[in-house]
């Protein structure tokens, strides 16, 4: 039997997912699980992304890139689970967070016949996976499970869950990290970006990034899931935590770059609707 909480994200998500996200979501995977197939000159209603610019060029009218019809992908996800995530000041916590932003991608994927599975982690070495699916009532099976796993105060480590998906040997999955650390090795994700296609979701509260509307001794986590401590009414040492931060981000960001991957910061102060929406239009 559902639980309240999950019938009320379901209900949240089927309200907010649109036709348009499900349809950008689509086309913003298409080319990277398509095979070329040939050209043809372009009509109107084709998706302008095909447009060959080179082969125009030469041919002197617009034509566009036909591909074979695209096969099943395998959605991964990764999931943070860890106490830190139960941290929210207003509002929602960032594991509500997580879980919508689950939900939201895993009904696109469905609606565009596209496998859900989730790997989580049990202890320090051990891990479970759901294998793939693509029913929509098996997205209640992996809500429930994270909800289960959520209550197990295990600390996520991101390597680790990347080595064992790297173990497995799988390859030309779509891979969905979503996280509120930052501590990653970057031979372990090159290995992982190389086989697949990854998509880095980090996860905060707005507080955490802006240490606002609060004063006082503050305790939250840090990049790595550390307990830490804050007077707020300390201006320098505030300052100097945000600007450690967002140094932080920003090596973060480069890195993820680098190995050409996508990054969505998220938090309770952004639609994340809207958010998803905007990055599939990219």
């Amino acid at each position: 039997m559902l639980s309240e909480k999950i019938k009320k994200i379901d209900i949240k998500v089927q309200r907010n997912l649109s036709s348009f996200l499900v349809g950008n979501y689509k086309t913003f995977f298409k080319w990277r699980w398509l095979e070329f197939a040939d050209f043809r000159e372009y009509v109107p209603w084709d998706d302008t992304k095909n447009i060959d610019f080179i082969v125009s060029a030469r041919e002197w009218k617009t034509i566009i890139r036909q591909y074979k019809e695209e096969r099943e992908l395998s959605i991964i996800f990764l999931l943070d689970l860890s106490p830190t995530m139960n941290f929210g000041l207003s509002g929602k916590t960032k594991l509500e967070i997580l879980e919508e932003v689950f939900m939201t991608l895993s009904y696109a994927a469905i609606a565009n016949n596209d496998k859900v599975w989730i790997i989580l982690q049990e202890n320090n070495d051990k891990f479970a996976y759901l294998n793939p699916k693509k029913w929509k009532a098996n997205l209640f099976n992996l809500l429930n499970k994270i909800e289960e796993f959520s209550k197990k105060e295990i600390n996520f480590n991101i390597n680790a869950s990347l080595t064992y998906l790297n173990n497995l040997k799988s390859k030309d999955n779509l891979i969905f990290i979503i996280s509120d650390k930052l501590d990653l090795d970057e031979k372990i994700l090159k290995v992982s970006s190389i086989k697949n296609e990854v998509i880095f979701i980090s996860v905060f509260d707005d507080f955490e990034n802006t240490l606002e509307w609060m004063d006082g001794l503050v305790s939250f986590s840090d990049f790595s899931g550390n307990s830490i401590t804050i007077n707020l009414n300390d201006k320098k040492k505030k300052w100097e935590y945000l600007a450690y931060r967002q140094e932080k981000l920003e090596n973060f960001r480069k890195l993820l770059a680098k190995l050409n991957i996508k990054y969505l910061l998220l938090d309770n102060k952004i639609n994340i609707f809207s958010k998803l929406f905007l990055m599939f239009k990219k």
